[in-house]
């Protein structure tokens, strides 16, 4: 028996990654994940000529956004004068200063979220916003409502625009839209326009490569939009199409076969976890579980043998499914090049983007032979990843980190019932990393 070394303590950190992931999501639970994230400040904007405005085909006479149930209508979303037609509210019309900023074109990227349209409920454009101009081309999304998936509602359903630049986040604008039925006129009354200030802070991270995952009919389809420079040259636009819109590339997997196929894994992991008293005890809570220094755990060779070849067998062949077997040839091919790229003074970022879908982004690695394999081939230690849900139907750029200056840190932490808890000693080490980072003691709650 051997304590875990880096390796095999990443290999632990993904078993857990994956289990904590996989029960949150079965209880519908809101999965944390690390995003690149951008300030928002409540400094006022002067009032100007440049706002989100998103402008229906067909609404309800005399309404911006009273859609007609089943009728398919045409969402127009720009920046440029407000348009009293617009269906954004106004606090959620303020547009990014990293756009208006600028003197030079922006290009951005708009995904939409729609969670009660029957058919795509995830789609992207692609505009560029011209400063000198204070006007941006139009992305235009094809909408089919249905007051039915509207969940419970009344017919009233959210509408989810992410703006990104270079695949970094900067604005969401929701727009509320009600289906078949118009709402009190008070709700639809025209008010002044304000501006807010969503600024990009130096520490923002810029994004390599994001990736958006949607459903397309019966299958799993896939978006790729570079955010470095040297990413974009990889590309070298052959993930757009004549229009230079995004192309939507086949994978070879359906929905129908993802619950299954993760069902799979998941049983081989709890073969792996079983025949080891040490791991399984530790990763169920088991309070008598010895927890040492950093919360690791340990395994014998042979454990982390099969634990590795478990997880090079599941992440390997989600891979093929995903981007070698039954997928575009053009996929397979950006994929195998982004595999070879790497960047020497950071690691490299992957921003995944899906509409609620879960699947294990983790544990991908490419297909090969298991002979070689190491820790650091998994999407989860090779890159660093964040997954964006798009339809979290939220305002705003994301909140940044809070920046400590001075004063007392405010730490919680679970108090378990027994000394060994494993969550209870995680939070003594995290006390303990703490307090050596800023140089200050954090005294015990009484």
């Amino acid at each position: 028996m051997r304590s875990l070394g880096l390796r095999s303590t990443s290999l632990a950190a993904l078993v857990t990654l994956v289990v904590c992931v996989a029960c949150a999501t079965k209880r519908g639970a809101s999965v944390p994940t690390s995003p690149e994230v951008a300030a928002v400040t409540t400094e006022s904007w002067p009032i100007g000529h440049v706002r989100y405005n998103v402008v229906f085909s067909e609404t309800l006479e005399g309404t911006q956004a009273v859609l007609d149930d089943g009728r398919e209508v045409t969402a127009r979303f720009y920046l440029g004068p407000p348009d009293q037609r617009s269906a954004v509210a106004p606090d959620d019309a303020g547009v990014s200063a990293t756009i208006l900023d600028s003197r030079v074109d922006v290009p951005l990227t708009v995904t939409l979220s729609c969670s009660f349209c029957a058919a795509t409920q995830l789609q992207k454009r692609s505009i560029v916003y011209h400063p000198h101009a204070e006007r941006s081309t139009d992305a235009l999304f094809s909408l089919l409502p249905q007051r039915q998936l509207t969940d419970g509602q009344g017919g009233v359903g959210k509408l989810s625009f992410q703006v990104t630049s270079d695949g970094v986040h900067l604005d969401t604008v929701v727009v509320t839209v009600h289906i078949g039925t118009a709402p009190a006129a008070a709700l639809l009354a025209a008010v002044p326009v304000t501006f807010g200030d969503l600024t990009v802070p130096d520490w923002a991270r810029p994004i390599d490569l994001t990736l958006t995952c949607k459903r397309d009919g019966d299958r799993l389809v896939v978006q790729l939009e570079g955010g470095s420079p040297a990413v974009n040259v990889l590309l070298n636009g052959r993930e757009r199409d004549t229009s230079g819109q995004l192309r939507s590339f086949r994978t070879g997997l359906t929905y129908a076969e993802i619950p299954e196929m993760l069902g799979r894994y998941y049983l081989d992991l709890y073969a792996v976890v079983s025949r080891n008293d040490a791991l399984r005890r530790s990763l169920s809570g088991d309070p008598t579980a010895a927890v040492p220094e950093g919360g690791g755990v340990s395994l014998t060779a042979d454990d982390e043998r099969a634990l590795l070849q478990m997880f090079h067998s599941a992440g390997a062949g989600l891979y093929r499914r995903l981007f070698v077997e039954g997928a575009d040839e053009m996929l397979r091919q950006l994929m195998v090049e982004f595999d070879a790229y790497s960047t020497p003074a950071r690691p490299v970022r992957v921003r995944i983007e899906t509409d609620g879908l879960y699947i294990p982004w983790q544990m991908l690695r490419v297909s090969g032979p298991f002979a070689g394999s190491k820790a650091e081939d998994f999407w989860g230690f090779k890159y660093e990843l964040s997954v964006n849900p798009v339809n979290r139907g939220v305002p705003g750029a994301y909140p940044g980190p809070m920046e400590y200056r001075a004063g007392p840190l405010v730490f919680a932490k679970y108090r378990g019932d027994a000394p060994n808890d494993l969550v209870t000693g995680f939070g003594d080490y995290q006390i303990r990393c703490s307090s050596r980072t800023s140089s200050r003691s954090i005294p015990e709650a009484a």
